[in-house]
């Protein structure tokens, strides 16, 4: 979340003529969903604002994949397991020769 929004906040700091403080905690609070905005700034101009309509929907898309993929890591793992562990008591020699 904070790389997105290094990186996109000094991109709207830049189409709106901000500081990147004012950039970079204007897309925090909006990704984060902030009831009380970090900043007091507001895109004014329609570039600004479509820039940030699209970085909003990019940040709900990026986040969601991470609590997705954070979320899932314990199933994987769990799948993982019954195929890794007999795997881990093969020997690599037999494996490499065809015997079983």
């Amino acid at each position: 979340v904070l790389l997105f929004a290094v990186l996109f906040g000094g991109i709207l700091a830049g189409v709106e003529g901000w500081d990147f403080e004012q950039g970079l905690l204007y897309v925090l609070s909006n990704t984060l969903g902030l009831p009380n905005p970090l900043t007091q700034v507001n895109p004014t101009s329609h570039v600004g604002r479509s820039t940030s309509a699209i970085i909003g929907a990019l940040a709900m898309s990026c986040v969601s994949a991470v609590m997705g993929a954070v979320g899932l890591f314990a199933v994987f793992t769990r799948l993982a397991n019954p195929v890794a562990e007999p795997l881990g008591e093969m020997d690599l020699h037999q494996l490499s020769s065809g015997q079983s």
